[in-house]
């Protein structure tokens, strides 16, 4: 598909930095993506350049694969790694919960209200910027569904869990790993997030950020 590159985009940078950063270098009229990563996620974004930001709206709708960790028994205020610690607690979770409550997930749709540390607009306003000034941010939920989910570690010890999941357009991993925590009855945050697929689009055949920044022109995917 012409004018789409896939960046792995880095820790520590928003979706729409880097946006920014391909039409600053290359000076495209148009650059979009097709979803947010969180800054503290890493992963495929998928971008679109001048006609191809066309191509963007429907590939908002694909379904998208999450290698994600969580830590039981802390939460933060947003939800992951980036956010205070505000709550401990003893946490004793173990595999064979872990795998009933996987169950109660993937057997059917369910709705999910997302984080309000999110980028979801409210009467056009960032969700995360009315968080950060104290306001009262109420959003709505949304039915999601979670396609496969396969668990990959589980350190007993320390509490954490990778796992790998499959899911539909507008599923926040943070608010599964809140939602995932309660029905095991602990806390939890996402302390670890990738995106490593993103419908027919794959991690491994896209290129670092830096890599397309020091080119003189980016790859194209066909």
């Amino acid at each position: 598909m012409k004018n789409i590159i896939l960046i792995d985009k880095p820790i520590g940078l928003t979706s729409n930095d880097v946006v920014c950063k391909i039409k600053k270098v290359y000076g495209y009229k148009k650059v979009g993506h097709a979803g947010t990563l969180d800054p503290q996620a890493s992963g495929l974004l998928v971008i679109g350049i001048n006609r191809g930001t066309k191509l963007l709206a429907n590939l908002l709708f694909d379904d998208k694969q999450y290698e994600a960790t969580f830590t039981f028994g802390i939460k933060t205020n947003t939800g992951d790694a980036q956010g205070k610690i505000i709550k401990k607690c003893q946490s004793h979770v173990t595999l064979t919960t872990i795998k009933k409550a996987s169950k109660f997930f993937l057997t059917n749709e369910y709705y999910q209200t997302p984080p309000i540390f999110s980028a979801k607009k409210i009467n056009g306003i960032r969700a995360y910027k009315l968080a950060l000034a104290s306001k009262k941010v109420k959003l709505k939920p949304q039915l999601v569904k979670i396609k496969k989910m396969k668990i990959i570690k589980f350190d007993a010890q320390q509490q954490t869990l990778k796992i790998v999941i499959n899911v539909t357009k507008g599923f926040y991993v943070r608010s599964f790993c809140n939602d995932f925590a309660k029905k095991l009855k602990t806390i939890a945050y996402v302390s670890a997030l990738r995106r490593t697929k993103s419908g027919k689009y794959d991690l491994k055949h896209a290129l670092s950020l830096d890599t397309y920044l020091c080119q003189n022109k980016p790859i194209k995917v066909v």
